[in-house]
């Protein structure tokens, strides 16, 4: 059974998520994942000609998937009664080390991509985590 989830926290979580996303892959750690990710300086001017119009869809994209990773957070904290800050904070830790860490591992592994660019991009979902841990414990 799926409990109650508390829609507003859920909103909330995934506007704050949405900015998080924004300010890391922007201001803070922008150069060092352009870097990372090997995008050519051709394909950062197209990106700066296209603007944010031409990045709607990725934006919004990017949103629904904050919508449905607070969403899933929400329901695994009410499902395992995490009622508390702490425990929030334990349930967004181990969903982070079970799930999200295995994922860019592989990327590692497997895509060659570096280490650097998987701390950049784990820690990113942790930081995301955190704020639905944060968010869950404030409304509720």
């Amino acid at each position: 059974m799926i409990y109650t989830t508390n829609y507003l926290g859920v909103i909330i979580t995934a506007v704050g998520s949405f900015v998080i996303g924004f300010l890391w892959f922007g201001p803070i750690f922008g150069k060092k994942w352009l870097a990372l990710t090997g995008f050519t300086s051709e394909q950062i001017e197209e990106g700066k000609r296209k603007g944010m119009k031409g990045m709607m869809k990725q934006m919004i994209t990017a949103f629904v998937s904050n919508l449905v990773t607070a969403f899933i957070f929400f329901t695994l904290a009410s499902t395992t009664l995490s009622v508390g800050t702490g425990r929030a904070l334990c349930l967004a830790l181990l969903i982070w080390i079970g799930f999200s860490v295995p994922i860019f591992l592989n990327g590692v592994l497997w895509e060659r991509k570096s280490w650097s660019l998987f701390w950049l991009n784990s820690l990113h979902m942790l930081t995301t985590l955190v704020l639905s841990a944060l968010v869950y414990n404030w409304m509720n």
